[in-house]
């Protein structure tokens, strides 16, 4: 009889999926906090995105809250992903990560720091990087005691 070969999770995997279920919630409420700001969910109240060929703070918002919704979809893929221990969901996350890393840093410059995100990236970034992880998502490494 062919035995079924059962494959544990690391911890770090689960921690990983963790956060990366918690940055959903949270790009999900920063949302729609920017999106009540921006006076979208108020009746009888015009929404100007544009004055002139400059984006107005109404159309600023809108745009984060955006990204913010968007990041949230793909996150909610990719934590999926992470915790099935699918090897897409590994590449994903860590371009994922670089991209909205790079945009946190934009709106670092732009005033709209987010530090608790940032941190979140970078901690899963770390996790998901470790040799264990790698090897449970098939990604080879530089093996440094070669």
């Amino acid at each position: 009889m062919a035995e079924k070969k059962t494959s544990q999770r690391p911890a770090a995997v689960t921690v990983a999926g963790g956060i990366a279920l918690f940055a959903v919630f949270g790009y999900s409420v920063i949302a729609a906090i920017f999106l009540w700001d921006a006076g979208l969910f108020q009746r009888g109240q015009d929404v100007v995105l544009l004055s002139g060929r400059a984006l107005t703070p109404q159309g600023r918002e809108l745009i984060s809250a955006a990204v913010d919704v968007i990041a949230a979809s793909v996150f909610i893929i990719l934590a999926i992903g992470i915790l099935r221990m699918l090897p897409w969901a590994w590449t994903g996350f860590m371009a994922s990560a670089a991209l909205l890393l790079f945009i946190n840093l934009v709106r670092y410059f732009n005033d709209e720091p987010r530090y608790l995100m940032k941190l979140l990236l970078v901690v899963v970034v770390f996790i998901l990087n470790q040799t264990q992880v790698r090897e449970v998502f098939g990604v080879r490494g530089h093996d440094a005691s070669k």
